[in-house]
């Protein structure tokens, strides 16, 4: 039986070229990212590289242009017959591996522009692609353009490469604002724009462009240096060096440790990779750590496709060890931060809520478990129509009760009383005070899982009314007052919490 390949109509063709075009559809910041990193690309080797973006919406076009050296009439003429290869492929300088990325202008819109030049004095070298209005071809179509063509275009420049995007309106409109694009460049490109060696620059239609720098990340540094692993390679020793960078930062709860391949982001998250022993590190699921792990030589070439074929790989399986070694080495201290962090926001919300409860009951009746209730009237209440002005004259002021707790405090219950929430401390000669449970399990599923949330303020406000309503009715005992049964003394205790409770919520 011969082996033989499959073969491929000309429409057929067509038409998934046309698919692979629109495959950032969802995403269309993905398809810009791969036009800027290909000028980040052209810029290798370069001095005073600069890749600008520039948002036009008098046309609902974007424009992607660098200071690179251009390309020639050869070189462009090449890319349209070309989809499936790469002039990049296994190149530990560039990225790059199938060359379809230069398609992804069809997920944003129909037609696309291209004009290189190598030299000032040289003519622009031009390229156009358009998808044809039933979407089931690519046409493409080659010349060359003088300065005057330039203005209905990205303008005219000196030397390098400018690609003009026409985009879907709508989609200009919602995705391409100027803080949205500027906010996803400095997250894709984090790593460069720290280096500083390449510059970016952000423009709005004839505005003056304006510098991208880097996003100052506020926190504490836990790593800032080169990591590196050796692997064996057939006989030899192979050398392999990740930078990592990674902040603590208490105040956050979305933090995350990117993946970036050559100061590009590939991977929003380690645990991207989808590794089971990554998943099962605590370092690289912590929500308040953020930074990125960067491979600048792309030794790995993690991000491609061609990853997928590495994943059994020595140079892969170092790299997992060593994520797995910092956390190990990292995770120790990160751990102790944490827990340092959340005590104090444990410790904040609990003054926030007593003083407040504070005011609550301050402002209360004086006896409230012991007050009679008043008598309903028998006085039938008859609308004739006619109402008078009532005097009542100027409103009485609330009468103000010292509150004689003491600011409550966090503690580990022992064994007999690690189901109570809270308690009450109120030991002769000295103020009370309530003691919350810090290692009941709804605590941490509540108070330590969700601090900002309406839930654990609930629950704080919950575990320190009841301990205040118990040492209410203690005291109206000790005044004289009666209740008569363990019931009745149960339900006011229960019916008071509940009115602190509500009153302050």
């Amino acid at each position: 039986m011969t082996k033989r390949n499959l073969q491929i109509s000309e429409q057929g063709q067509n038409r998934l070229i046309v698919e692979m075009a629109g495959q950032y559809g969802n995403r269309p910041i993905d398809a810009l990212k791969e036009y800027v990193t290909n000028a980040v690309d052209a810029l290798s080797g370069t001095d005073n590289g600069l890749v600008s973006v520039l948002l036009k919406p008098d046309i609902n076009s974007i424009v992607i242009q660098d200071n690179g050296p251009g390309m020639s009439p050869e070189e462009l003429e090449r890319l349209p017959v070309s989809i499936g290869e790469s002039v990049k492929y296994d190149k530990i300088d560039q990225r790059g591996e199938k060359g379809v990325g230069l398609l992804a202008f069809g997920s944003l819109g129909m037609k696309m522009h291209i004009i290189s030049r190598t030299a000032r004095t040289d003519p622009y070298v031009y390229l156009r692609y358009e998808i044809s209005r039933n979407k089931e071809r690519i046409t493409y179509e080659l010349s060359e353009l003088n300065e005057s063509d330039m203005d209905n275009l990205g303008g005219p420049f000196n030397y390098g490469t400018q690609v003009l995007i026409n985009v879907d309106e709508k989609t200009f409109r919602n995705k391409f604002k100027s803080s949205l694009v500027r906010g996803e460049l400095q997250d894709i490109y984090h790593p460069l724009l720290c280096e500083g060696d390449i510059g970016f620059e952000i423009g709005i239609g004839d505005k003056p462009r304006d510098r991208i720098s880097a996003k100052k990340s506020r926190g504490a540094s836990i790593i800032d240096e080169d990591v590196s692993f050796t692997t064996r390679k057939d006989k030899d020793l192979v050398d392999h060096v990740f930078h990592v960078n990674l902040i603590f930062d208490k105040d956050t709860d979305t933090g995350r440790i990117g993946v970036y391949s050559k100061g590009v982001r590939v991977h929003d998250s380690v645990l991207g990779l989808g590794e089971d022993l990554i998943q099962g590190c605590e370092l690289w699921k912590c929500r308040q750590l953020k930074g990125y792990i960067d491979d600048p030589n792309l030794t790995l070439t993690i991000g491609r496709d061609k990853i997928d074929s590495q994943r059994n790989s020595n140079a892969y399986h170092g790299l997992i060890e060593m994520l797995v070694n910092l956390d190990d080495l990292y995770w120790p201290s990160v751990e102790e931060r944490l827990e340092r962090s959340r005590n104090e926001k444990d410790r904040k919300l609990i003054h926030t809520l007593h003083k407040k409860l504070q005011r609550v009951f301050e402002y209360e009746s004086i006896d409230p478990l012991n007050k009679p209730a008043k008598p309903e009237s028998t006085k039938e209440n008859i609308d004739w129509g006619i109402h008078e002005e009532k005097n009542e004259g100027p409103k009485k002021k609330r009468k103000k009760r010292s509150s004689p707790f003491g600011m409550p405090e966090l503690a580990t219950f022992e064994i007999g009383e690690r189901d109570l929430r809270s308690r009450l401390e109120d030991k002769s000669g000295e103020a009370p005070y309530i003691r919350i449970n810090e290692g009941h399990p709804d605590y941490q599923e509540i108070v330590v899982a969700k601090p900002q949330s309406t839930e654990a303020e609930l629950y704080v406000i919950r575990a320190m009314a009841g301990p205040m309503a118990l040492w209410e009715s203690i005291k109206a005992i000790e005044d004289g007052a009666t209740f008569i049964s363990p019931e009745q003394q149960i339900e006011k205790v229960m019916r008071r919490t509940d009115d602190l409770i509500y009153k302050l919520v």
